[in-house]
């Protein structure tokens, strides 16, 4: 039996005009960097 495979994270982000002006991208980009250390 083989050891598990390690965890892997794919982050997709939104980059449309609209999502920028709405800050939504920023607000993604945000999250993802403020939760990435606590990831396993």
């Amino acid at each position: 039996v083989r050891d598990p495979m390690p965890a892997v994270f794919f982050f997709l982000v939104d980059v449309s005009m609209n999502a920028i002006q709405s800050g939504a991208t920023a607000a993604a980009c945000s999250a993802v960097a403020q939760s990435i250390n606590d990831l396993p």
